[in-house]
């Protein structure tokens, strides 16, 4: 499976990449996200993890467009602030391969060119491909996490250049990510904040 999904994320990279200059615009994407989990009695947006990948959007009308991204996004849940994990130290990691589809309200023209800021909401789905835990709550159980998620998003975008910009998204599930057979689990609802920059192709 984890071998499929990275063949499928090579193959996609490419196409997107190829459709720029018939209509599309393409971007690639890289920063990380800070993430939590409500109901795993770990406090905060603690959890640090790699967010990166390609977008692909498609103008519809004037200053409204159509995007797709095909995304590598670490989330999960940490008791302290930090990238790295320790033995004494409670944590979640859950890896993704994301599909996000949103619309996008873009303003502030500059030359005919490009414009200096967007509006973005949609949704998104995503497919759990690895993970571990050190966590108490729910015993460390980490095969009952849901091969799949669905969340909603909404973010704002600033363009210093026609090519260099930065990003800040909010993502929420809307479907619990851990299985509840019992009520020992209040079913882990994941959200998380992206920061990222994007290099416009």
């Amino acid at each position: 499976m984890k071998t499929l999904l990275l063949i499928h994320f090579i193959l996609s990279s490419f196409w997107i990449i190829q459709v720029k200059g018939q209509g599309f615009n393409a971007a690639l994407l890289t920063g990380f996200n800070a993430a939590q989990i409500d109901g795993d009695d770990l406090a905060g947006y603690n959890k640090l993890g790699f967010h990166g990948g390609l977008k692909l959007s498609y103008f519809v009308k004037n200053k409204i467009d159509l995007s797709t991204e095909l995304l590598v996004s670490q989330r999960g849940s940490s008791e302290s602030f930090s990238i790295q994990t320790s033995d004494n130290q409670e944590f979640i990691q859950l890896n993704y391969i994301e599909l996000p589809v949103m619309i996008t309200v873009h303003d502030w023209l500059i030359n005919d060119s490009y414009y200096k800021v967007r509006a973005e909401f949609g949704l998104s789905y995503a497919n759990l491909f690895n993970s571990s835990s050190q966590n108490s709550f729910f015993d460390e159980d980490v095969s009952k996490f849901k091969t799949h998620d669905f969340s909603f998003l909404f973010g704002l975008a600033y363009r210093f250049t026609e090519k260099l910009g930065i990003n800040v998204r909010y993502t929420r599930s809307i479907i619990p990510l851990f299985e509840n057979p019992t009520q020992l689990v209040r079913g882990l609802f994941g959200y998380f904040v992206t920061f990222r920059f994007e290099y416009h192709l």
